[in-house]
């Protein structure tokens, strides 16, 4: 069909317009690694992250964007999924959030 076009926002500017981020839940599936490795500072306001995360679809594996927010103060844990091995679960959290 044809292409359609819509309005989007990047996460940094939806985080700029909060105090904070309690929760972001994430199920992009794939643009996870886009949406937070662009995300920048406002990233400090999010709390906790529950996502799915999809390794290889952008060369990029759970393993990176893990490391990415433990850079950034977050605790991080990965799940594997049972059904599908290319895909995880990511649960992470702010150190003074825990």
């Amino acid at each position: 069909g044809p292409a359609m076009v819509v309005e989007s926002l990047t996460l940094a500017a939806v985080l700029a317009e909060l105090p904070r981020c309690d929760l972001l839940k994430l199920d992009v599936e794939g643009a996870e690694y886009e949406i937070l490795f662009t995300a920048g500072e406002a990233l400090s306001k999010v709390r906790r992250l529950s996502m799915e995360v999809h390794d290889g679809v952008t060369g990029h594996t759970r393993a990176d964007l893990a490391q990415f927010l433990r850079e950034r103060g977050f605790r991080v844990n990965l799940y594997p999924n049972p059904a599908h091995a290319q895909l995880g679960f990511l649960f992470a959290a702010q150190e003074e959030a825990l």
